[in-house]
């Protein structure tokens, strides 16, 4: 009895005996044509296959073939039908994957990465105007829409984004103080700054009049709801010359960053001389003290001109001259209420008063060749601007 493979001995020598094979020894097995496999299979595509299976699918993996899970294989399997193993981008909505829009993935709902497109994982789709993921995030919002102030985020060139006036201006810079006037004191002071030489009262005593008023004048550019505004007093009631201030509560600008903008609304009534309607002996400015330091000119584009030497007071009374003579100055009358801005830029890091000083020569007097007042109205002060560090 020969077994399967069995020498035959003849006239030509030893010979080997042709190989038959059963069973599945042979399944997978490289060929040339069916006589190389096992009974019952067929050479399919150089392998030993079962009749009418493809080699994609036979559980095994062929040359050209990645993978081949058998009846497991298929395009949401991590063998595909086509034996190749899933992978992101190929089409194919595979495991571990939410989606997959092949060469569309970042471009589309779908990302690089098989997820569903979001808001904030770097990609900009239909819908979105950006993503904060795929730009600075100070021009992005967490909603993927376009900062812009007023939309409650944040962004770029913005110290604050919030409906809160005490703190937030329309413009989104940061209120750093804010006062109407109309809520009491709240911490202002005023005080006397330059007393007239030899004030001993024979006709009148300089005074600080700082107070704060309903009387305020019926002239333009004042609203309605309005109803108090600090008032220097009409100086041409007491004897000059002198000045007197109003100081702020202190402001913190340590957080601040530059433009630190001043606004304020004043009216100003300053004497002239009758016959010299463009000379002005009189006038005020405004001032900033520093960290508790001396106080300093701020100066203002809204100077309307300068203080000048009108040959002191009559009547006796030894010549004296207005504090502040030469100094850039409001002067003469405003005819209006008037906004006036400046900048604080240099103050940044600090703690600041601001100082408003009003000053005249011999006011008191009101020689005849003088004409009106010297009063200043104050309202509205505010101070704002950008913020130190990132955003």
């Amino acid at each position: 009895m020969f077994g399967p493979r069995t020498l035959l001995v003849t006239s030509l020598g030893l010979l080997p005996v042709a190989a038959c094979f059963t069973g599945e020894a042979a399944l997978g097995l490289p060929c040339d044509d069916a006589l190389a496999c096992g009974e019952g299979q067929e050479c399919i595509q150089g392998l030993c296959s079962l009749p009418g299976i493809p080699a994609c699918g036979n559980n095994l993996v062929n040359p050209g073939e990645e993978c081949d899970d058998g009846d497991a294989n298929g395009d949401d399997a991590a063998c595909t039908a086509s034996c190749k193993v899933a992978v992101c981008g190929d089409g194919l909505v595979g495991p571990g994957e939410a989606c997959d829009e092949g060469s569309n993935n970042g471009v589309g709902s779908c990302t690089l990465a098989c997820t569903v497109s979001s808001c904030g994982d770097g990609m900009v789709v239909p819908g979105e105007e950006c993503d904060p993921g795929a730009a600075d995030p100070g021009t992005c919002t967490p909603s993927c829409t376009s900062n812009v102030c007023g939309d409650s985020f944040v962004g770029v060139g913005e110290a604050c984004d919030s409906e809160d006036r005490d703190a937030c201006t329309v413009t989104c810079k940061a209120i750093f103080f804010r006062d109407r006037v109309e809520g009491g004191i709240n911490g202002w002071t005023h005080e006397v700054v330059t007393p007239p030489p030899n004030n001993d009262c024979k006709i009148f005593c300089f005074k600080d009049l700082w107070a704060r008023t309903t009387n305020i004048p019926s002239v333009e550019s004042h609203g309605d709801a309005e109803l108090f505004t600090w008032y220097s007093g009409n100086l041409s009631s007491v004897r000059g010359p002198g000045s007197t201030r109003l100081i702020s509560p202190e402001i913190d600008l340590t957080d601040a960053a530059a433009p630190i903008i001043l606004n304020f609304d004043h009216y100003f009534a300053f004497k002239t001389a009758m016959m010299m309607p463009n000379y002005f002996a009189d006038g005020a400015i405004v001032e900033v003290s520093r960290d508790g330091g001396d106080f300093e000119q701020l100066q203002l584009s809204g100077y309307t001109g300068t203080i000048v030497d009108a040959g002191g007071c009559q009547n006796g009374i030894p010549k004296t001259k207005n504090p502040l003579l030469g100094y850039d100055a409001f002067v003469g009358r405003s005819q209006s209420w008037i906004p006036e801005t400046g900048l604080l830029d240099a103050y940044a890091g600090s703690k600041i008063r601001l100082g408003f000083q009003i000053a005249s020569d011999c006011a008191s007097l009101v020689e005849p060749w003088t004409d009106g007042t010297v009063e200043w109205y104050l309202d509205n002060i505010f101070v704002f601007g950008d913020v130190t560090g990132e955003l």
